[in-house]
């Protein structure tokens, strides 16, 4: 009888420790604690590992720095969305979005003393915009499969990095798409 107690005790922590995970990294917290989308339903979620090894199929080349899976992700259209959602420890803390764009912006990405490559800026956009109670910057390449974004409440609260990973495909519907994604976020 101790025996079969053990066995099921076991087999039920084993049952425990292998359950899908649906959330990773440092300080990150759900996206639907603070805020809510019908594209983006907890219940619609999928596992970090699946998020990670589908984001690895889409651009293969993406994470060759060896940065493991941060965040949620979710699969809407043959999109994968991967959103990293954080607290403010302080709201004056507020990003300044305008210097953020500059500093992302590819035509500072050059050696002093040298000629900007202005061909990867025709490539190249980025959009500051304010969307129901929220700030956003949107910024990719057109010949990227991924489209990426940052999010912070106008209050200061709340900050959310993401982005959209499409086939080739895809592209023009992944950069359609946030509009759409956007329109559909309100904070609590």
């Amino acid at each position: 009888m101790k025996k079969l107690l053990y066995t099921v005790f076991f087999l039920l922590i084993l049952q425990v420790g292998v359950g899908q995970t649906y959330i990773s990294g440092k300080n990150v917290i759900t996206f639907d604690s603070i805020a809510g989308s019908s594209y983006l339903p907890a219940n619609g979620r999928i596992d970090v590992q699946q998020g990670y090894n589908q984001q690895k199929a889409l651009e293969p080349g993406l994470n060759k720095y060896g940065r493991g899976p941060i965040g949620e992700f979710w699969m809407h259209d043959g999109m994968l969305i991967n959103l990293i959602t954080r607290i403010y420890d302080n709201p004056s803390k507020k990003l300044d979005l305008e210097q953020e764009r500059l500093g992302i912006h590819p035509e500072i990405n050059y050696l002093h003393g040298t000629t900007p490559d202005r061909s990867i800026f025709q490539d190249y956009f980025n959009e500051i915009k304010n969307v129901n109670n929220f700030e956003v910057l949107i910024w990719y390449f057109n010949s990227k499969n991924h489209k990426s974004f940052l999010i912070q409440d106008n209050l200061g609260r709340y900050v959310i990095w993401g982005q959209i990973h499409c086939q080739p495909t895809d592209r023009v519907k992944a950069q359609n798409f946030i509009d759409t994604l956007f329109q559909s976020i309100s904070f609590k």
